[in-house]
């Protein structure tokens, strides 16, 4: 039994030291832990956490010492001893001396160009986030919202003098301050075309005839000097407020003339009758040959055409017809549709108060108007335009004009005196 006992004794001894000379051996190829990983410092703060290390060192270095044979105390002390100094060159290195401070923000863009997207950045400071988000990824968004807000919307002062005008003679009158603020030509005698019905409607109703009266379209209603076409046929029979209508909308010689027909007096009466008018009005460059405007010697100037248009709208009957944009009569043919032939009236894009056409190959294209633009009372005439698209072009430029706010003085040479003419 004692041999067993001694023979059991020397065995765990044996074993004992070859643990301990293992463990040893373990500590002296091993590399320490913080050797093989450190933590990058975080910019925000420095490493301050030496207090910590130390006791962490001391705490493995005791439980090592406890678990290490009396003989390892030496190697235990010069591992310690190597860890201390391990752990203050990293104190060094951790904490930037003065010199190479730099503001929090410097560091953060910094570490934000190093690592390619501020995201990778551990920034807990949500303000200096912030300040970094706007200096990288989100500087373009900024400015191209910077370039968006920048484009003005506004609309750009026109200048009229520098409008290519497909009209010969135009003229815009404000009827609110009774100035002109436009004119081009605006005192050449011209052919005016169907722009003569606007004067036969006010003889008419200056006559005070009865709107109720049937009235018959005859042979001699149809234009013989030109031949142009009518839709409304011979024998019609139709009111003579009918009449006046489709000879103001739609600008129908048969009708006109039917009413000139039946004028006290007849034709050369009513013609008289418009004439007489004219020079009550003031117009002293207008002469009127026939009541449909069919003859070139119908002329007149921009400016008395202006004052015809603004005694015209003194008539309700007169508004009324000129801005229907159509209408359907029954005749001995059927019931025929009528439209008025201004376009601007059958869009009802522009708010037109009293509008009037007219063509004839010496007149060219006319068109008159009194619309409001810009809450103002407007007065349009345009005479002698080479096309359709062009009087509707000079219109609209016209309207573009007021809006934009441009007021120019009167086109000097032409030597108008709106308070004494008007």
């Amino acid at each position: 039994m004692v041999v067993i006992r001694t023979l059991c004794c020397l065995v765990f001894m044996l074993m004992v030291c070859s643990v301990s000379i293992a463990h040893t051996d373990s500590n002296k190829h091993s590399v320490p832990l913080y050797q093989k990983y450190t933590k990058p410092a975080e910019p925000q703060r420095p490493v301050n956490n030496v207090s910590h290390n130390t006791t962490a060192a001391k705490l493995n270095t005791a439980k090592n010492a406890k678990n290490t044979p009396h003989k390892d105390l030496k190697t235990s002390a010069t591992t310690k001893k190597t860890k201390v100094a391990a752990i203050s060159a990293n104190k060094k290195t951790s904490i930037p001396s003065p010199a190479s401070k730099r503001p929090l923000v410097a560091n953060l863009r910094h570490e934000a160009s190093k690592k390619g997207t501020i995201q990778k950045a551990n920034i807990s400071n949500k303000h200096v986030t912030q300040k970094v988000a706007v200096i990288s990824g989100s500087s373009s968004k900024n400015r191209q919202k910077t370039s968006r807000l920048s484009v003005s919307h506004e609309p750009s002062p026109i200048d009229i003098h520098q409008i290519h005008f497909s009209s010969r003679s135009v003229m815009v009158y404000d009827d609110a301050s009774n100035r002109v603020l436009y004119a081009r030509n605006a005192d050449d005698v011209v052919p005016i075309a169907s722009i003569t019905k606007l004067m036969t409607a006010t003889v008419i109703l200056d006559a005070h005839l009865p709107m109720h009266t049937p009235i018959t379209v005859t042979e001699e209603d149809v234009d013989m000097l030109r031949h142009s076409s009518s839709r409304l046929p011979v024998g019609a029979v139709l009111p003579r407020r009918e009449l006046l209508r489709l000879s103001l909308m739609s600008s129908e010689n048969r009708a006109t003339h039917a009413l000139a027909r039946t004028y006290p007096g007849g034709v050369q009466a009513c013609v008289a009758a418009m004439n007489h008018k004219a020079r009550a009005l003031g117009m002293s460059n207008t002469f009127f040959a026939d009541p449909t405007g069919l003859y070139s010697t119908n002329r007149s100037t921009a400016h008395d055409l202006m004052v015809l248009v603004k005694n015209s709208y003194q008539y309700e009957l007169i508004q009324e017809f000129t801005t229907t944009p159509e209408c359907k009569v029954a005749s001995n043919k059927g019931c025929i549709a009528f439209r008025n032939t201004n376009p601007l009236v059958r869009e009802g894009r522009w708010d037109i108060e009293l509008s009037k056409t007219g063509f004839i190959n010496e007149a060219g294209l006319c068109m008159v108007m009194k619309a409001n633009i810009a809450d103002r009372p407007v007065i349009i005439v345009l005479l002698d335009a080479n096309s359709k698209e062009g009087r509707l072009q000079d219109a609209n430029n016209i309207k573009r004009w007021i809006e934009a706010g441009t007021r120019h003085a009167l086109t000097a040479g032409y030597g108008f005196r709106p308070g004494e003419r008007s």
